[in-house]
């Protein structure tokens, strides 16, 4: 196992009092080279432990990796409630502990995407150790578990310190007029990429203050990285949210936040 896998994970026991033990934790189980009729698995999963019961281990959401790809499963290996699903479907999928070669346990404060991704590219750890990603990932932690689709968006500077929309305006703002932050982040739900987001703000010609932010999408909570525009005209605002559609798999921005003098917000939303 590499130094920065060492720095992240410890390994446990494969028995179930042990893995009960690590419920909240990320954990990685990598599975043994054998197939059989009975069963196939990929090469390894990093989830959030369900229940295990007996040799069935259920998880509550997870990622696989095999031959060097990785997806998201979601909620495959979930324990569900019988009487309430299929009457004819008698057992869900789970992963049989008899199959399992050995499991690790996440030692940092890692989300569960930040395990996968540490597990899949320990490099990932990188920046996830950095000192300000840490304070970044903490505060959002914090705040995400009241986040609700209700919610209004909250910000933090370059310092990873809260700020108001209206000491954002303060800042960027030409002769009190209205601004606007635009995002380059998508359906992002932690800080392992933001380094990414970063680099490519300061790599515009125009240089920009970087800000994070929290923000419901309607199901789940992203983490944004933005920067600030002082304007709120129209066509302005959709030529900055269509610019970084190669950071986001080709997608478009969909909205940008119109903040005033008073620190309160509207929305301008992409019509392409």
């Amino acid at each position: 196992m590499s130094n920065n896998r060492n720095n992240a994970f410890i390994k446990i026991e494969k028995n179930a009092k042990t893995i009960e033990s690590y419920r909240d934790v990320p954990l990685v189980f990598l599975m043994k080279d054998k197939l059989t009729d009975e069963v196939s698995y990929a090469e390894a999963y990093v989830g959030i432990l369900d229940c295990i019961q007996g040799n069935k281990i259920y998880l509550n959401d997870t990622y696989q990796i095999e031959e060097n790809r990785e997806s998201h499963i979601y909620d495959e290996f979930k324990k569900w409630d019988l009487t309430k699903e299929d009457s004819s479907v008698k057992e869900f999928p789970h992963i049989k502990l008899e199959f399992v070669d050995s499991i690790f346990a996440s030692k940092l404060k890692l989300t569960l995407e930040q395990a996968w991704n540490a597990w899949s590219d320990p490099r990932d750890l990188l920046k996830t150790q950095n000192p300000k990603y840490q304070k970044i990932q903490e505060t959002f932690s914090k705040l995400d578990k009241s986040f609700s689709e209700k919610s209004e968006p909250i910000f933090l500077n370059e310092n990873a310190e809260k700020i108001s929309l209206k000491e954002i305006h303060e800042m960027e703002s030409v002769d009190s007029k209205p601004i606007s932050l635009i995002a380059v982040t998508r359906h992002q739900y932690d800080i392992s990429k933001f380094s990414n987001y970063e680099n490519y703000i300061k790599s515009m010609e125009t240089n920009h203050r970087i800000y994070y932010g929290l923000w419901s999408d309607g199901e789940k909570t992203e983490y944004d990285v933005l920067y600030a525009i002082p304007t709120d005209n129209y066509e302005d605002v959709l030529n900055h949210l269509n610019a970084h559609d190669q950071m986001n798999q080709k997608t478009p921005q969909s909205m940008a936040l119109v903040i005033d003098s008073n620190g309160k917000y509207t929305v301008i939303r992409n019509t392409i």
